[in-house]
């Protein structure tokens, strides 16, 4: 009897624990990458909907670039669920080219894209 009401009492804790599931892509992201070069960074990144076009995303902080404006990325979802990165510049006028897949959860995002001559895989969770 002693063990039951401490067990119960955790269960009815983590009952009231708010789950902080996904739902959207809009949101605060912890990202790991890994170029080509063998270079890996971990840093925050924000998705938002872009205000100019419907269809689009924004990622600000995009490659640790920073949050300024001139360092958002925009992207657009296509029929088959893949992200697909525009074509823009960023800091030091790179042009940043690529794709990723999202999972149906919205747990994670899965990048593989270039900047200037660097390839980068990188995972949003």
């Amino acid at each position: 009897m002693k063990i039951l009401f401490p067990l119960v009492f955790v269960l009815l804790l983590m009952s009231c624990i708010k789950n902080e599931e996904k739902t959207s892509l809009v949101g605060s992201w912890q990202v790991e990458h890994l170029t080509s070069d063998n270079d890996f960074k971990s840093y925050q990144a924000i998705i938002t909907r872009s205000a100019e076009f419907d269809s689009m995303y924004v990622i600000s902080n995009f490659h640790d670039f920073g949050i300024d404006y001139e360092n958002q990325v925009y992207f657009s979802i296509n029929d088959k669920g893949e992200l697909i990165l525009a074509n823009y510049f960023v800091q030091g006028g790179f042009i940043v080219n690529g794709k990723g897949i999202v999972a149906d959860d919205f747990s994670q995002i899965d990048w593989n894209y270039t900047i200037g001559n660097v390839s980068v895989e990188a995972r949003y969770n």
